[in-house]
């Protein structure tokens, strides 16, 4: 067993001691915290708004009220004019403008086509799409009201003209929602991708030609020490790193814990795999790392999948990064078990045969290439 101690330590002291090791662990470290702290801020809130009321109606008054109540919205000062106005919508002063017209609500009782103007600031597009939601859902309100009276004045009966211009309102939960907010649903992800390159990383600095172990054993050791340490960092990131999210994976620790352990073994095994198959180990890198880097948009987090070509769809299902992140969210928001989780437990057991078959092919040519070279060089020396 020393061969697999002097591995499993020698990985260790890399770890805390080699600048190069160093500078990546510390890189992934702050790298994922700022991922998180990017969207620390659950709930876009109080984006200052300046109305423009140019009609001085009861339906503009009504269109007022309505904008004062989301939170998204703060109502500010109105600026002296409409230059002035697109100026702070331009610098970043304002977040959003209303400018309801001269004659709305003329135009609105004979039965006129009318328009206000929502402009908001897309600089940030989560800022920019929450308010503009936002600013829609406030005037469709009064719209609705301004239909129902119309209605009533056309003959139809109070009930029944509620529920033929309002439809059923609904109101979207933004903490811990996935479908609603970006940051929760791009965050964990942006987290464990960081992880995932580390762990590629880490895995092909055993190999290179510096610390290349002497024997299979020392390899085995420092896979092992790698695999503890990364599944450890893992840890920590679901349930430290994610908190300001406020989120607590809902499956438990012991799902959560199978699933790292699932991402770190598997990026491990391609990493080891590649090397083992390739001529020169800057060409197991390399392909490594351009797999590796790839993985984001792969998984479907930043692209949907279904919008690839089948090709590369079937590259993707074979990156680990792949069914994990397909499988993080449900993981992460909902009590998930086996069935919940299966599928991708399959697409983590296919990748495990693959890289382990590409990776015995890999060392079995390797032995025979070594073998034709003794062989060559034992002729070469006979009489």
């Amino acid at each position: 067993m020393g061969a697999w101690w002097r591995g499993f330590f020698g990985l260790g002291h890399r770890l805390v001691t080699h600048p190069r090791t160093v500078l990546m662990l510390v890189l992934m470290l702050t790298l994922s915290w700022l991922a998180v702290q990017i969207y620390a801020g659950l709930v876009v809130t109080s984006v200052p708004t300046a109305i423009y009321d140019f009609d001085q109606s009861k339906v503009s008054r009504a269109l007022w009220t309505s904008i004062s109540g989301p939170r998204e919205i703060e109502l500010v000062e109105t600026p002296a004019t409409l230059d002035e106005a697109w100026e702070r919508l331009g610098d970043g002063r304002l977040g959003a403008l209303v400018v309801i017209p001269h004659g709305l609500s003329d135009a609105l009782k004979k039965g006129h086509e009318a328009a206000v103007t929502v402009a908001v600031d897309g600089g940030n597009i989560l800022v920019g799409k929450n308010v503009f939601k936002a600013l829609a859902k406030a005037v469709g309100q009064v719209s609705a009201g301004v239909q129902v009276t119309s209605l009533r004045k056309m003959g139809a009966r109070k009930e029944r003209s509620v529920s033929l211009a309002v439809p059923i309102a609904t109101d979207e939960r933004p903490i811990r929602n996935p479908g609603t907010n970006y940051g929760v649903y791009v965050a964990p992800g942006l987290v464990f991708f960081m992880l995932h390159i580390f762990v590629l990383l880490l895995g092909l600095t055993i190999f290179l030609p510096d610390h290349r172990p002497a024997s299979a054993l020392e390899a085995f050791g420092a896979l092992s020490a790698a695999f503890l340490v990364c599944t450890g960092i893992g840890m920590a990131f679901a349930y430290v790193w994610l908190r300001p999210l406020s989120i607590i994976p809902a499956s438990g620790p012991v799902w959560t814990l199978v699933w790292v352990a699932c991402l770190v073994a598997l990026d491990l095994l391609m990493a080891c795999s590649f090397v083992a198959i390739a001529a020169t180990p800057l060409a197991g890198v390399q392909v490594t790392v351009l797999l590796g880097m790839m993985s984001m948009m792969l998984s479907g987090i930043t692209w949907p999948t279904d919008c690839f070509p089948p090709l590369l769809q079937e590259i993707a299902s074979w990156i680990p990064f792949t069914p994990f992140a397909k499988g993080l969210q449900t993981l992460l928001h909902i009590p998930a078990g086996f069935d919940e989780l299966s599928q991708h437990l399959r697409s983590f057991a296919r990748q495990a045969a693959l890289y382990g078959l590409i990776g015995l092919v890999g060392l079995a040519g390797r032995r025979v290439v070594a073998r034709i070279r003794t062989a060559r060089t034992a002729e070469g020396r006979a009489p």
